[in-house]
């Protein structure tokens, strides 16, 4: 058990790298954890430094790339005639923009730490409340939207009468209004409460427990637990739909070529690889926490920061996996993005060619007013222009 002095020792600074990170306790370990207040060599600074390589940061780099590409390209189908005018598409949009802030931010935190780069929120106390607050707002902000589309499915799927009247662009865009409004809520304490202290950007004690409550139980604990169950009894009624489908439907016929069936299963596997990439962060960040909070089990501890940066990149993977899980499920959604690709592509030709047509006939028009007009002398037109033998 570390004694009280090593707890001491450790809450403003460690405190202080928690809050810097806004992710689980990565960061815990930029402190000393020895038993008797020394320097300990076996478990001084960054106790799993090798995980924080050159390695660590390309495969972090691969992700966010693809994930911020995706995003984008899922903006752009969304965007579509035939998706537009639907309530999911909202909630997609909203994901898309957050989680590639997400990334963004996520990405620079980690590029400082793996090359040791100074911070940006250590440079002035505005920065480290603006830059601090808006990280953890997008971490709230994400897996609620993916909360609130699973919502969205499930009044779709298991109450389609009422689909017309609830699930509609207005409602969703409430929904989504709603999750922003609550995340503006919740940072306001940690904005204020937020100061440099010893070049570092550092927390008050009690907004220090209080990010351990939101980001254990509103960034991944609850919106998990509802995406958990609302997906569950979208699949139970999704399959009750299919045999049901099966046999009042001619042999001839497939049940599964339902088109809103195939869309609702491919939002549906959204919304489980949210759970399957939020939760295993969210496991090892309780279990962290405990044991700090607790104040037991010192190599326990450092054993389960050592895991922590695989869990990161879990984590990172669902910002970024949208786009593909949707093309990967369905081929009607991999024709719509090709048809708004090749859209993007024909206007681009179509502006480039309407843009040479008009640099050529003002060169004609330019041309035509510079060449010599002709004369007319006694009724007859004669050119000024020289005539060659051959043209006579």
């Amino acid at each position: 058990m570390m004694r009280n002095s090593t707890q001491q020792s450790f809450t403003l600074n460690e405190t202080s790298s928690f809050i810097e990170t806004t992710i689980g306790l990565d960061d815990f370990t930029y402190g000393n954890y020895s038993d008797n207040g020394e320097d300990d060599s076996s478990v001084d600074g960054w106790p799993y430094l090798e995980n924080y390589g050159p390695s660590y940061w390309a495969v972090l780099l691969c992700i966010v790339v693809l994930g911020i590409a995706g995003n984008i390209l899922l903006y752009i189908m969304m965007s579509d005639a035939k998706l537009n005018f639907l309530s999911y598409s909202v909630f997609l949009k909203w994901l898309a923009v957050s989680d590639t802030f997400l990334l963004g931010t996520r990405f620079v935190m980690e590029t400082e730490r793996v090359f040791s780069l100074r911070s940006l929120l250590v440079i002035n106390e505005a920065l480290c409340k603006i830059l601090t607050t808006f990280k953890i707002f997008v971490m709230i902000v994400s897996p609620w939207l993916v909360a609130g589309l699973s919502l969205d499915r499930y009044v779709c799927v298991c109450w389609p009468l009422k689909r017309e009247v609830l699930c509609t662009r207005m409602k969703a865009r409430i929904v989504c209004s709603v999750t922003l409004g609550m995340s503006i809520v919740l940072i306001i304490p940690i904005f204020t409460e937020l100061h440099m202290v010893e070049g570092r950007c550092t927390p008050t004690q009690e907004i220090y427990y209080y990010f351990i409550f939101i980001r254990i139980l509103l960034m991944a604990g609850l919106p998990c637990l509802f995406i958990l169950v609302l997906n569950i009894l979208i699949i139970i009624q999704l399959k009750r739909s299919h045999a049901f489908r099966k046999v009042f439907t001619r042999s001839g016929n497939d049940p599964d070529s339902h088109p809103e069936t195939n869309a609702t299963r491919s939002l549906v596997l959204i919304c489980i690889m949210a759970f399957v990439t939020l939760m295993p962060a969210a496991v090892l960040d309780a279990y962290i926490s405990a044991l700090i909070v607790l104040d037991i089990d010192e190599k326990a501890l450092i054993s389960s920061l050592k895991i922590w940066p695989l869990f990161i990149m879990v984590y990172v993977l669902n910002f970024g996996q949208n786009f593909y899980i949707l093309i990967g499920s369905s081929s009607n959604y991999r024709n719509i993005i090709k048809r708004r690709l090749v859209c993007c592509r024909f206007k681009q030709n179509k502006e480039g060619r309407n843009m040479t047509m008009n640099v050529i006939q003002r060169y004609s028009s330019g041309s035509e007013s510079a060449l010599p007009q002709p004369t007319v002398s006694s009724g007859i037109m004669f050119s000024t222009l020289p005539v060659s033998p051959s043209d006579i």
